[in-house]
């Protein structure tokens, strides 16, 4: 589990427009500065994923580029710090930022790097067995925390769609455990795509999967699970005749809905879902309450890119280097 720009100060707030999406929510529009995010473009690493994180009064993008350099984007000033990691190899199976740090797991060992100091200190060994390997999300983080432990999704080589029985893997320096039993709209046929989306409110985790119809709660203590159909969604079986056609593959990938991100404020449950219509991927925001009651859904109106989807300070922040622009909503 697994995932990172800057917004105008008061100063600069004439230039943003605000306009009502529904009842639940408004958004804002903000001019940013991708100056230097567009001159490194060939060093970051989408692979290692990216962070937005509110440092004082600015919003800084993180990421973990090709060459093992922290890349720190100030989208607001259009700067960008870097931080020399002396990390030489960069295939990382997952890695969690944040403001002073960030982890990364290597050969199923989870590392921390300090960015002031540059120090690099092994945590803990991830307890995967044998055939057992971590899944990555395409849009998020790979590494997440609760309270003591790290968690992340993981598989297994020789389970039915590369599935495991449990979904999660939870882990500290003293103890471990698995959670969310693999769920049965995952058992009957081919799935393609098998990362999980998930986020949590307090013991409550809620969760679905990239191709999934289902929206499942979940609590950490009772292990009680409940789940809900994502309204007007239309997934699409994969033809496992096909599987070696990457046309095939690229088209399904777009004409399949697609979950791309899941967030959870202090009381509601938002999932940002692609669909296709008129042959071009659009999105949509779906709301449910804490008991996967839906509050709203509507399609979102301006340019949304997966990878540069975040939750800061209770508001989802959408990145767009295309517009120039953060699209702040107000929820909750």
């Amino acid at each position: 589990m697994k995932i990172f720009a800057v917004l105008f100060l008061a100063i600069l707030f004439a230039s943003c427009n605000e306009y009502e999406t529904n009842k639940n929510s408004s958004v804002r529009e903000y001019a940013i500065n991708p100056k230097s995010f567009i001159e490194l473009k060939k060093e970051v690493n989408y692979t290692n994923r990216f962070k937005l994180i509110k440092i004082g009064e600015e919003r800084i993008l993180f990421n973990l580029s090709k060459s093992g350099t922290i890349l720190m984007f100030n989208l607001e000033k259009g700067t960008v710090e870097k931080v020399e990691t002396n990390i030489v190899n960069t295939d990382f199976d997952g890695v969690r930022y944040e403001s002073d740090n960030c982890q990364f797991v290597y050969q199923n060992i989870l590392f921390n790097f300090d960015y002031k100091t540059k120090s690099l200190d092994s945590i803990v060994k991830v307890p995967l067995k044998k055939n057992e390997f971590i899944i990555h999300n395409l849009y998020s983080e790979n590494v997440f925390k609760y309270n003591s432990y790290y968690y992340l999704q993981f598989g297994n080589e020789n389970g039915y769609n590369r599935l495991s029985e449990f979904g999660l893997q939870f882990f500290n320096k003293d103890t471990s455990f698995k959670f969310i039993e693999t769920p049965n709209e995952l058992k009957h046929g081919y799935i393609h795509y098998n990362d999980m989306c998930v986020d949590n409110i307090g013991d409550t985790f809620y969760y679905t999967y990239a191709t999934s119809p289902l929206l499942h709660r979940i609590n950490l203590k009772t292990k009680k699970d409940t789940s809900t159909t994502l309204k007007n969604s239309k997934f699409i079986a994969f033809d496992t005749t096909k599987v070696k056609d990457m046309k095939y593959i690229y088209d399904y990938t777009f004409e399949t809905t697609y979950n791309v991100k899941l967030l959870c404020t202090n009381s509601n449950v938002y999932i940002i879902q692609r669909f296709q219509k008129k042959n071009k991927p659009n999105f949509k925001l779906f709301q449910y309450d804490q008991d996967l009651k839906l509050k709203s859904e509507f399609i979102i109106n301006h340019t949304v890119d997966p990878n540069f989807i975040y939750l800061v300070d209770n508001k989802l922040a959408f990145i767009s280097f295309k517009d120039k622009k953060i699209y702040e909503y107000e929820v909750d």
